[in-house]
């Protein structure tokens, strides 16, 4: 028994007048193919919403029904999320070098990324061919399939759906510096989903060494806005520059140093999406000391955990919150030696089903993604190409427009 799609009823040639345009399935009996049913139109549309996007994106010329419900039809786009969401297979790592005009990137599947698997393939950046504005970009983090690129040649920012090639342009975040504020300045980005409104919301961390002032993008006015209920003593100091704010539990998290600027971070502040509200969450007092650890935000499994530098004991820990909002559920899941592990630069992408952590290893070289069980080192993978300096992320594949954010 197999399935195949309708005959296009605007090709002439296809022969139908008639009918459903559902998925026919057909049975071979002795050699012979037989039809049995047409399906109707919602098992149809049950089962495309199984497919991965990539056929997906092949079944959208088979006829104008399907390609109306692949493309625009929001019921089966957040149904096919629903189903993927849940689906390791349908995790895909991007590596790509930063703001280097001419380079494409590359991505593999997180399933495929298994010892002595090195599947990868070329993606097409929508911005670095050296003939435009959008010569030169940065990729920041993803949300449901969805990247922010931050280009640097032009007062833009796009927004990015690598899966389906979709773009769209917004004016970048530009809010003026505070006077007397040193000049050295920098934004970080940020989506994350509305669960009240369905949609997407853009976060940038806008402002300098002194202090970043939080700014959402309004769509309606075309315009970003200051969410301002909030005591700046609560997020003054340095956010780190690697690490973009991170979506947990519905809302943005950042480190931050309250009343003492260019101190190294001890509280995490947070930003619910949908009602644009500020909390604050306590670190461990045993990650509090400025002088022994250096701190990053990531989140693995929905979870906020904390990635610890260790350099009086040389080794790289990471803690995880197993209950949201509780400090002292907060626990070390592992630590991994620096002699195993002597890169510039790690950091925890994907924790698989089985507990392994895919950990990408860069540094000014960009180096191959590892496997971490138990706090042992498992193996080497090579999870694209080397570049001189590199971003990593592991994104959903999905249908999500970039035209979704708010």
């Amino acid at each position: 028994m197999y399935v195949v799609p309708p005959p296009n009823r605007s090709d002439p040639l296809s022969g139908s007048t008639n009918g459903s345009d559902g998925l026919r399935v057909y049975q071979t009996w002795k050699g012979s193919n037989v039809c049995m049913v047409n399906l109707p139109w919602d098992v149809t549309t049950e089962i495309l919403s199984m497919l991965p996007v990539k056929s997906l994106m092949r079944f959208k010329c088979v006829s104008k029904s399907f390609h109306d419900l692949i493309s625009n039809d929001p019921i089966f786009i957040k149904n096919h999320l629903y189903h993927h969401r849940r689906r390791q297979s349908s995790m895909k790592i991007l590596v790509s070098e930063c703001t280097v005009p001419g380079e494409s990137a590359s991505s593999c599947s997180i399933s495929s990324i298994t010892p002595g698997d090195d599947t990868t393939h070329e993606l097409e950046l929508p911005f670095g061919d050296g003939s435009s504005d959008f010569s030169y970009g940065c990729i920041h983090n993803s949300c449901d399939g969805l990247f922010c690129i931050e280009l640097f040649t032009c007062d833009d920012v796009m927004i990015w759906n690598p899966s389906t090639r979709q773009l769209k342009t917004l004016p970048a975040c530009q809010l003026p510096r505070e006077k007397g504020s040193p000049c050295v300045g920098s934004v970080r980005y940020s989506l994350a989903h509305d669960s009240r409104s369905g949609r997407y919301k853009l976060l940038g961390m806008c402002g300098d060494l002194h202090r970043f002032r939080p700014c959402l993008y309004s769509s309606e006015m075309e315009k970003w806005r200051y969410v301002d209920n909030l005591s700046f003593d609560h997020v003054r100091g340095y956010v780190r520059y690697s690490c973009d704010p991170k979506i947990v539990n519905g809302a943005f998290h950042w480190l931050a140093s309250p009343n003492v600027p260019f101190r190294k971070a001890s509280v995490v502040v947070s930003l619910d999406v949908s009602n644009e509200t500020y909390g604050t969450l306590e670190l461990p007092q045993a990650l509090k000391d400025s002088t022994k650890y250096g701190l990053n935000l990531c989140a693995l499994k929905g979870k906020l955990c904390v990635l610890c530098v260790s350099k009086s004991e040389h080794r790289r820990d990471l803690w995880v919150m197993n209950e949201y909002g509780v400090t002292d559920s907060m626990t070390r899941m592992f630590s991994i030696s620096c002699v195993e592990l002597p890169e510039d630069f790690y950091w925890p992408l994907y924790m698989l089903e089985d507990d392994t952590f895919v950990i990408y290893r860069g540094g000014l070289k960009g180096g191959p993604t590892s496997f971490y069980k138990d706090g042992r080192y498992l193996c080497d993978t090579s999870a694209g190409k080397s570049y001189e300096f590199t971003v990593s992320f592991v994104y959903l594949e999905s249908l999500i427009p970039p035209t979704m954010i708010i």
